[in-house]
């Protein structure tokens, strides 16, 4: 936990102060706040991969830097809304949604946290046609990550992703 229960937490002055270390480090997200019943995190970018996440909460965005293209789908259709710094998103739980975020992007995340129970699904579809071509649940909620952590399931998911190839229905070359 960064920041501290009743204090002011100066986030453009913690970005500042590690925005080289964080690009040396190739570090992606920080936990700032996790000390309730929410968790609060800190994304930058760019965003490593392009799978969608289903989760079990209401999610907060709030754009500190450059810009979140947030990818979403509302049943097989792809919609994209864009929020620029200053911006806020509300996303309601068990929307399929990809944050794509572009270099020099910086993105401050709250969400609950998992009860038992809970499982985030993340789905990875063509880009072509939007079919399903894969999907995983995974417990635990955000963590700290690096760009380079990629968790063992998405290792997985994409060794099954290279063995399919291209998407059954349209032909379109697998996002891997």
């Amino acid at each position: 936990m960064l920041s501290v229960p009743l204090t002011p937490f100066e986030l453009s002055r913690f970005i500042d102060a590690h925005r080289e270390e964080w690009a040396q480090e190739r570090l992606v997200r920080r936990i700032i706040w996790e000390n309730s019943e929410y968790l609060t995190f800190l994304n930058r970018g760019p965003t490593p991969d392009p799978q969608y996440h289903i989760g079990p909460c209401d999610e907060l965005f709030l754009q500190q830097e450059g810009e979140l293209h947030l990818h979403y789908l509302e049943g097989t259709e792809r919609k994209l809304v864009v929020l620029r710094p200053g911006q806020m998103l509300f996303l309601p739980q068990g929307v399929p949604h990809s944050p794509r975020r572009p270099e020099g992007s910086w993105t401050v995340v709250v969400e609950r946290k998992r009860q038992p129970g809970q499982v985030d699904r993340f789905i990875w579809i063509c880009a072509e046609c939007s079919r399903q071509l894969d999907v995983i649940e995974a417990g635990g909620g955000p963590t700290d990550t690096r760009a380079s952590d990629v968790p063992p399931f998405v290792t997985e998911v994409h060794q099954r992703l290279r063995a399919l190839g291209s998407c059954p229905d349209c032909g379109a070359p697998v996002p891997v």
